[in-house]
């Protein structure tokens, strides 16, 4: 994670063969809700990705990947 003002991003590595998508949550705890930050996205190659999240406010924010194989045509 990376902060630029009112600009951060999140970036992390990625692979060619899964559907990524990066979610938020204000606070770790029971029964806490995960919100979509991105729309899910098979990346073009493996790399790194780098999401821009725009306007965080909040305090605290915790950040999640969910990374799933792609379903087959």
């Amino acid at each position: 994670f990376q902060a630029y003002g009112t600009t951060n991003e999140v970036t992390w590595p990625v692979k060619s063969t899964r559907l990524y998508e990066l979610q938020h949550a204000a606070a770790l705890s029971n029964g806490m809700e995960w919100i979509t930050t991105s729309s899910p996205f098979i990346p073009p190659s493996d790399t790194d990705v780098m999401e821009p999240v725009y306007g965080v406010n909040d305090t605290n924010r915790f950040y999640r990947v969910e990374a799933t194989p792609p379903l087959s045509p």
